[in-house]
């Protein structure tokens, strides 16, 4: 934990020196992975949101990243089911997880239906978690699917973690 902690310091940093918190809270919605194959040498970036003025009335919104921590609490003690990858014990992690997204999702006024997108982050099999727990926890993603990224999240006890969002419109530039 202290890697990402030490990590997550230096990024909050940045967001202080572009005078990018709001009272204090970074407003900033990210998700942090390191891909299992082909890992860059140094941290990057590689996708981003933002928002501005629409003439629509409707929500579009972005939800953090999160792993296997009920309450956000950056401790080893409090990670479901830590150390442990049997199916049981996934399923049980990715529940944590769709929760904590739904709690986040609600917070900030939205709903399931609103969704256009839900990411995962696992090197473990998704297909037992999407019968199991995905689709029935968020059930727009039997129409959407999901964006499965074979990765590991930056906490190296956390197995399952996840993103999602709801948007007007989104677009992949190249930048080779």
């Amino acid at each position: 934990l202290e890697g990402f902690i030490d990590f997550n310091s230096q990024y909050r940093q940045v967001l202080k020196d572009w005078d990018m918190m709001v009272d204090g809270i970074n407003p900033v919605a990210r998700t942090n992975v390191a891909p299992a194959v082909g890992a860059p040498e140094e941290s990057s970036l590689f996708a981003f949101s933002y928002v501005r003025p629409s003439e629509t009335d409707r929500l579009t919104f972005v939800v953090a990243g999160g792993g296997e921590l009920p309450d956000g609490e950056l401790s080893e003690r409090r990670i479901i089911r830590v150390g442990e990858t049997s199916a049981e014990a996934m399923a049980e992690k990715a529940d944590c997880v769709v929760k904590l997204m739904n709690s986040r999702m609600v917070a900030l006024g939205a709903a399931t239906e609103q969704l256009t997108a839900v990411d995962v982050y696992t090197v473990h099999s998704l297909k037992p978690l999407l019968e199991e727990v995905l689709i029935p926890g968020l059930p727009a993603v039997s129409k959407l699917g999901v964006n499965w990224y074979y990765t590991r999240p930056p906490i190296i006890d956390i197995e399952f973690e996840m993103d999602m969002r709801g948007v007007l419109r989104e677009e992949v530039l190249d930048l080779t």
